[in-house]
């Protein structure tokens, strides 16, 4: 199309130049070449407009050109009717030699037209069959729209009767709430009510409870104080138990009689606490200062045994309630060797005595333990478990 519109300007410039040279055209000639103008002009409009428009504005395009497509194709068959090339130009009569160069441009400028016309010819059928097929197009195109808007017309009447459908049944799911809101409200105003009533009732159980739970520790009270009472009666009495305890003529020092009292007192208490037993030790220094009781003799085993208990029994009415202590100063591996003082002395005042309990100690450890000593302490306390 380009090289045709080429060659159309090269035969307009031709034209000018015989105008200028005072070679005239005839007026069909003139008006062939404006037409022909025209035509590229209005061909070169819908290539334009077909690269810049839309999709749109191409089908709207193709509909207007569809709508002329008659018009045109009438005018240009009677142009081309018209069409005169023995009559084209009209010339005066130049000199010999600027005719001949005349006729010779004249002659190229009518094959160029020709070959113009030809183009415009092919061109215009091609667009003939492309707008025919374009608006076969279009018809296809429409009648598929058709189809669609009577497929949507007939949802939209189902989608309104659905929609009256919907407000019948929303109608009806109103009254249905309204019936359901005054049901409740009026079985609220009947709950209120009893749960005024529970409320009252809780609030007299929970003063009655409060009342009970007031006799109950009243009650608690009186229990724990009885059983205090059962307690403290069913309690085995502590019996106090004074035990006398004679050193004088004992032979022993001061230092010893008093470790003497002090482990000795120690011991007797642990074990006489687990029979209720409250013991007292009470020292004698003279005969005057015994007591009416159990009493303990303290001697120390020096040489002859038999006289040191004599001496240490002097001033004091021997029975039953008193008894003898021997302390024998000696180590553990001497103790196997060691006789039982009651086995070694004579006489009958010492046969009355309650006991003769023999201890040993010495000087490092003072009464160590040991078995003799162990159960010296323990007839000790059977002594005095016995007197209580």
């Amino acid at each position: 199309m380009d090289k045709t519109i080429n060659r159309l300007d090269q035969v307009v410039r031709v034209c000018q130049d015989f105008q200028r040279k005072n070679i005239s055209l005839c007026p069909k000639c003139r008006a062939r070449c404006s037409n022909k103008n025209n035509v590229s002009a209005k061909t070169e409009r819908p290539q334009n407009t077909d690269k810049e428009h839309s999709e749109k504005q191409n089908k709207k395009t193709l509909v207007s050109r569809v709508s002329h497509l008659p018009v045109i194709s009438k005018t240009h068959e009677d142009k081309m009717k018209d069409k005169d090339f023995s009559t084209v130009f009209k010339s005066k009569k130049p000199s010999r030699k600027g005719a001949q160069s005349s006729s010779t441009e004249m002659t190229i400028a009518s094959e160029d037209f020709q070959l113009v016309l030809e183009a415009k010819n092919s061109a215009f059928e091609n667009l003939h069959k492309k707008t025919a097929s374009e608006y076969e197009n279009l018809e296809m195109f429409n009648a598929k729209l058709k189809e669609e808007n009577e497929h949507l017309q007939s949802k939209l009447s189902s989608t309104m009767l659905e929609n009256e459908n919907l407000k019948i049944e929303n109608g009806k799911l109103k009254e249905e709430n309204e019936q359901l809101e005054s049901t409740v409200s009026s079985n609220q105003k009947g709950l209120k009510e009893q749960i005024t009533g529970f409320t009252n009732q809780i609030t007299e159980q929970k003063k009655q409870i409060g009342e009970l739970e007031n006799d109950l520790d009243k009650k608690d009270d009186e229990l724990r104080m009885v059983k205090k009472e059962l307690a403290e009666a069913k309690r085995p009495r502590v019996k106090d138990i004074v035990l006398g305890i004679r050193s004088e003529r004992s032979g022993m020092g001061k230092t010893m009689i008093e470790m003497v009292n002090r482990e000795l007192s120690g011991q007797l208490q642990n074990i006489l606490e687990k029979e209720n037993v409250r013991l007292t030790v009470k020292q004698c220094a003279a005969a005057t200062d015994v007591p009416k009781g159990l009493m303990a003799v303290l001697c120390l085993d020096m040489s002859r045994v038999g006289t040191n208990i004599k001496d240490a029994l002097a001033g004091i009415k021997v029975n039953r309630d008193v008894f003898v202590i021997v302390f024998h100063h000696t180590s553990k591996e001497n103790l196997s060797s060691l006789t039982p003082t009651s086995l070694r002395i004579t006489g009958s005042e010492q046969r009355q005595l309650g006991a003769i309990i023999d201890m040993v100690f010495s000087s490092d450890s003072g009464i160590y333990e040991c078995d003799l000593n162990t159960t010296a302490v323990a007839n000790i306390a059977a002594l005095i478990t016995k007197y209580s």
